[in-house]
């Protein structure tokens, strides 16, 4: 008799509010584990009421649709998420989306360049989230999402404060610490 394997995963461990477009990702493992027999999968994740939670929502039904068809295609889940999900802004939400996934999967990746998120990616975000609003800014899924992402804006905004560990901003100037 096979030995029988399982995943056991940390996908929201102690990642709090902060962005996590890891769906596809998630996808692409779900796929090579059941080419290599993988059984199943469990996953180490937040508290109820996490903040973690409305970053990683996208990635864990990624998860219970490829445990369901891993032959599925990420993007079709995805576009069924939008349409159930966001109703008349979905077209926006996609594309929203996909400026996240462009940030973790292109080769300006800002989860290791942060810095990158506003030169790059911040004012197309800030587009089709604004457009999201204009076609349905009652939707409550919509508002959730503008709260994490002015929520992620500003905490990058903060980052100009800590340029590097021998720098450090004094009454609005930067000096050098010996």
């Amino acid at each position: 008799k096979g030995a029988r394997f399982y995943i056991y995963d940390y996908y929201t461990y102690r990642w709090g509010f902060l962005p996590a477009p890891m769906w596809k990702a998630a996808a692409r493992d779900f796929k090579e584990w059941k080419k290599a027999g993988i059984e199943g999968f469990l996953s180490e994740v937040s508290s109820t009421g996490a903040a973690s939670w409305d970053s990683f929502w996208p990635t864990f039904c990624m998860a219970g649709e490829m445990m369901l068809d891993a032959e599925r295609d990420p993007d079709d889940v995805i576009d069924d998420w939008c349409a159930s999900r966001y109703g008349r802004a979905a077209r926006q939400m996609r594309e929203y989306f996909r400026v996240w996934e462009k940030g973790v999967c292109d080769e300006r990746c800002f989860l290791k360049n942060p810095d990158e998120f506003p030169q790059v990616f911040q004012a197309e975000a800030e587009s089709y989230l604004a457009a999201a609003e204009a076609a349905d800014g009652g939707n409550p899924f919509i508002r959730s999402a503008r709260r994490r992402y002015d929520a992620w804006k500003s905490n990058l905004a903060e980052r100009v404060r800590y340029v590097s560990p021998k720098e450090v901003a004094v009454s609005g100037e930067l000096r050098r610490l010996p």
